[in-house]
């Protein structure tokens, strides 16, 4: 029967001494960033601009998702009657809008054609000062 043997090799410790073969300098060299301790030179370039400062800044967190349901008033021509009272409602019913939960903004009321009154709830742009 053979015996299995289990081979474990040591690391060599450095600095300790000059006999141990590893001593003073330790494999490093002599001076040197490199031969210090802690020292890194991965983000480094060699003489051009360091990698990490070519990068473009990251700048805080701006929302994609709109605050609000944008509308332009020309979508309501023919589906409200004149002198009709609208709410948010049933504005959001008639234009199969499923976000009812975001407050409504109207804007370009001059494309309005007939003559309706809204609820407190809409919100409306205000136009353009030339």
């Amino acid at each position: 029967m053979i015996k299995l043997v289990k081979v474990i090799k040591r690391t060599k410790r450095l600095g300790r001494g000059p006999s141990s073969g590893k001593g003073k300098t330790s494999a490093r060299g002599m001076n040197g960033q490199k031969s210090r301790a802690g020292a890194s030179t991965v983000l480094k370039n060699g003489g051009q601009t360091k990698f990490y400062i070519g990068l473009p800044k990251a700048k805080g967190f701006k929302a994609r998702e709109q605050k609000y349901i944008s509308l332009n008033a020309g979508r309501l021509n023919g589906l409200f009657k004149d002198g009709e009272k609208v709410t948010k409602k049933e504005i959001l019913d008639k234009l199969k809008i499923s976000e009812k939960e975001k407050p409504l903004k109207i804007f370009s009321l001059k494309s309005l054609k007939a003559k309706i009154t809204f609820d407190n709830s809409i919100i409306f742009s205000k136009p353009r000062e030339k």
